[in-house]
């Protein structure tokens, strides 16, 4: 095998890395952790015996100053919090300061918290705070130090640690090489989720998924050290915290000489014990208690008796204890159900409460009670930490029916609209429903309250918005009714072209045309026309034929003028409309004109001189050779007047 040297660059790095990890040493004193291989060298005593996690164990919540709840179990004769401690005052209520720069923390000489790096929950603390130390005097005079556990519990001690180890690994030997403070437990304790991997089996990094079998939950956040520049900081070890993913360490409480603490690391079998050589150092902390063995109380359950759930779920009703208790079913139908400790959004368990629920979903029309009548009887009971047991607490659950009949969907599946406009068609159910639309082009569509089946905008039959580019619009019509039911229908619309050249009317606006004749002029359009109307001023003297000629009604008399104005020039509007319904209209003046034939000498016919006799009115009576309208003149005419048939009086 032929070997090459190493470049100064790496001899360099590779000198930095041992001196960092010096460093970390003689700052924490966790014993000397190097390569898997090393760690595996140096193992002397080793235990086939499996972990006792079995014995007397209780689950249990608890709740801390600060209003936070933890899950406890117990170990033996101690109960441990499952959880790391995340108080930010003292038991008395007194606040404990949070400190995230690194300076300033290691200055402390009181009590102090800080955020584990990227998280908003998970904490540090320092020594100081964990036995209570908040100003002064205080670090100067026992006496005056604060409780920092919750009422009841304390941070655990050196003897109680000692203690875990030994009821989790009963078989031990006693003489054990430092810093292992218990074998082969690591993997038990440890979390199973944050931690680096391992090649070394039975640790902690090694198949993390089975870890956790003691459910004492020690999580991988690190710890908080000051190592000095080592070339390789980041935003986070430049504030001190190192070891995320790789150790899980605890304080103990009371000044041990020397400090004492407890870990486990990623690529280690053992519960390792540590020597702190600093009070300002970042470290997680425990609850622990002792248990209590004299409780005589049987809990008691309050909830409802009876309670009505409709078919097909599963929920029941949720039911409280008076204290942490494990829960057991008894009764004819208890077979169908189950009841479990609830668990909250972030991860907690209540163990004085218990969700009760149908195993299967009931069924309404097949009813699975003993009475076969939708009338399922359960007792529940209650066991607490102590051994004892509740009273039954029966519950009768009546499960209703519930509407499992879909909705009828009525209505065209196939529709054909012309282009150019947003409605389609009108859809309907057999019962009270809300309308929703899905399928490829559902998205061009909307549907009202009433089930209008609309486009959002009108189509364009040559430029089709349908997926398929075919004026083929696809989507399906779905009602559902108030218990959820759903009905569908599948619809195509189908959008057809309109013939959109303009309408043009073609034809003289203005003609003119002599007295005494009804033709006035014929108009015209360049598409099939439906029909032709008239309106205006004028236009009840005219009539306008399917072929568009327009004429006169009767022939109109120059002398004799009957259009609005009394001056010759009729007025109206010519209108066309055609198949589509499209129309054009055209403003027509037609005037009439003098007819230069008709104008022969009117002969009046009668008596020149009369002679009539006082006192009485009639002259004599005149006519002419055409039809005529009379009038009179001259000095004495305004004592004279004529009728229309030329009578003069």
């Amino acid at each position: 095998m032929k070997f090459r040297p190493i470049s100064k660059v790496f001899a360099r790095s590779l000198l930095t890395a041992f001196v960092m990890i010096a460093s970390l040493n003689s700052f924490l004193s966790f014993g000397n952790y190097f390569s898997d291989e090393v760690l595996k060298s140096v193992e002397k005593h080793t235990s086939d015996s499996s972990i006792l996690t079995n014995q007397a164990v209780t689950n249990g919540t608890a709740t801390d100053q600060d209003g936070n709840t933890f899950a406890w179990k117990t170990f033996g004769d101690l109960d441990w919090a499952l959880e790391n401690a995340e108080v930010t005052h003292y038991n008395d209520g007194t606040e404990i300061p949070q400190n995230q720069e690194l300076t300033s923390w290691k200055n402390q000489l009181i009590g102090s918290w800080c955020y584990v790096y990227g998280s908003t929950t998970h904490k540090f603390y320092n020594w100081y705070a964990v036995n209570g130390i908040y100003d002064n005097a205080s670090l100067n005079d026992p006496s005056l130090r604060k409780q920092f556990a919750p009422s009841g519990w304390r941070v655990a001690t050196w003897a109680d640690i000692q203690n875990l180890g030994s009821y989790l690994s009963p078989n031990q030997t006693n003489s054990l090489m430092y810093p292992t403070l218990t074998e082969d437990i690591a993997k038990a304790m440890s979390s199973v989720n944050g931690w680096a991997s391992s090649v070394t089996i039975d640790t902690p990094g090694n198949d993390p998924a089975s870890n956790n079998e003691s459910g004492f939950n020690a999580i991988a956040n690190g710890y908080r050290v000051d190592v000095g520049n080592t070339g390789n900081e980041n935003a986070g070890n430049l504030q001190g915290f190192y070891g995320q993913g790789y150790y899980a360490v605890f304080w103990t409480s009371k000044e041990d000489d020397p400090l004492k603490s407890y870990n486990t690391y990623y690529g280690g079998k053992h519960l390792y014990q540590g020597n702190p050589g600093y009070k300002w150092l970042g470290y997680s902390v425990r609850y622990v208690r002792d248990t209590n063995s004299s409780d005589t109380t049987p809990p008691t359950i309050s909830g409802d008796g009876a309670v009505s759930v409709q078919e097909n779920q599963t929920a029941v009703s949720t039911y409280s204890a008076s204290e942490d208790v494990t829960w057991t079913l008894s009764g004819v139908d208890s077979a169908l159900f189950e009841i479990d400790n609830p668990t909250s959004s972030n991860g907690l368990v209540s163990y004085n409460s218990g969700e009760l629920i149908f195993i299967s979903a009931p069924d309404y029309e097949e009813p699975g009670d003993d009475g076969a009548n939708n009338q399922y009887n359960v007792s529940l009971i209650a066991t607490d930490s102590a051994g004892n047991v509740s009273n039954a607490f029966p519950v009768t659950v009546n499960v209703t029916d519930v509407d499992e009949t879909n909705p009828v969907v009525s209505g065209s599946s196939t529709v054909s609209v012309a282009e150019n406009q947003t409605a389609v068609s009108t859809y309907s159910a057999n019962e009270t429903v809300t309308w929703s639309l899905s399928g490829t082009d559902s998205g061009l569509f909307s549907i009202s309250n009433a089930g209008e089946l609309t486009f959002s905008s009108a189509p364009d039959y040559e430029v089709p918005g349908d997926v398929g580019a075919n004026n083929e619009y696809n989507l399906t019509v779905t009602a559902t009714d108030s218990s959820s039911n759903t009905g569908d229908l599948a619809v195509t619309v189908t959008v057809t072209d309109v013939d959109e050249t303009p309408l043009i009317l073609s034809g003289n606006h203005a003609p003119s045309v002599q007295e005494n004749q009804t033709a006035v002029v014929t108009y015209s359009a360049n598409k099939t026309v439906a029909s032709w109307s008239l309106s205006g001023y004028d236009s009840s003297k005219f009539s306008i034929s399917n072929s568009g000629e327009l004429s006169f009604n009767s022939a109109p008399d120059f002398e004799n003028p009957s259009d609005f104005g009394t001056n010759n020039v009729y007025n109206l509007t010519v209108t066309v409309t055609d198949i589509s319904g499209a129309s054009a209209q055209k403003n027509v003046a037609i005037t009439v004109t003098d007819d230069p034939s008709d104008n022969v000498n009117i002969v009046i016919s009668g008596s020149e001189t009369v002679s009539v006799q006082e006192n009485q009115t009639a002259v004599s009576t005149y006519s002419a050779n055409e039809t005529v309208t009379w009038s009179l003149s001259g000095t004495d005419s305004g004592l004279f007047s004529i009728s229309n048939a030329g009578e003069l009086t």
